[in-house]
């Protein structure tokens, strides 16, 4: 049986698409982020190398430095995106904008926008693994259910 030329994962915190490289290792990409593009040699820095292109793109798009509607990849190098990809890009775009802007009305003018931002972003990373704990322990007790059951 032939293996797949691409692998579909997730650690629970994330999804990533890896595609071997010519060159060896991965190319890791996510699905739900076009922008993000990294390489790794085994899953674990896969998800390692993601979380910190993840961290830096949000910088850049925070800082304004990342305002092009381009997407690399392996097979387009960099040419725009077209179709339902540029629509999703515009829509990933659009929603950071006005998720800036929230947080520049809440923090004033005055206010440090980079440190509004990082305040969001953990809270919403301690909510997604609040949400993740608990769907564990809810199929856990499922689990331990059905065997103590049978």
């Amino acid at each position: 049986m032939a293996l797949p030329s691409t692998y579909t994962v997730s650690n629970g915190q994330m999804v990533l698409k890896l595609e071997p490289a010519e060159e060896g290792g991965f190319l890791v990409t996510s699905p739900f982020d076009p922008e993000l593009v990294t390489q790794a040699n085994s899953l674990e820095e896969a998800f390692a190398n993601a979380r910190d292109a993840t961290d830096r793109l949000h910088e850049s798009r925070l800082t304004g430095k990342l305002d092009s509607m381009t997407a690399p990849s392996a097979d387009r190098g960099n040419e725009p995106v077209r179709g339902c990809g540029a629509e999703w890009l515009d829509l990933l775009h659009t929603c950071e904008k006005l998720l800036l802007a929230g947080l520049r009305r809440e923090i004033g003018p005055d206010g440090d926008l980079q440190t509004a931002y990082r305040r969001w972003y953990r809270e919403q990373m301690d909510e997604h693994d609040r949400l993740v704990a608990a769907s564990y322990d809810r199929l856990h007790a499922a689990f331990a259910e059905r065997c103590d059951a049978s």
